[in-house]
């Protein structure tokens, strides 16, 4: 019985990637469909569009990356400064996580 419940599980889990890599390659190929085609069927990309787009993902996901790396932070800082403690630098801490940061 185990063979069994371990080649069902193989069987499922590669059914699912197969599936996930299906739907990847479907995106990709729709994609390629409409910026190589989509001018001669009057589907044509337009610059209003793409702009839109690049607005929203840019400058429109600063807040979560702001909170991203501020969390970030606070991680790097908590973890190092345990390590620091033990060697008696607790003060470079600030300038661990400020490096390692901009890094």
């Amino acid at each position: 019985m185990p063979l069994k419940k371990y080649i069902e599980n193989f069987g499922r889990a590669v059914r699912e990637a197969l599936e996930k890599l299906g739907g990847e390659i479907r995106l990709f190929a729709q994609s390629l469909y409409w910026i190589i085609l989509g001018v001669f069927v009057n589907k044509p990309i337009s610059g209003i569009t793409v702009s839109n787009q690049m607005v929203f993902a840019g400058v429109r996901s600063t807040t979560i990356v702001a909170f991203v790396a501020l969390f970030t932070g606070i991680v790097l800082a908590m973890q190092s400064a345990y390590q620091l403690v033990q060697f008696g630098v607790k003060s470079l801490v600030a300038s661990l996580v400020s490096v390692s940061m901009c890094r």
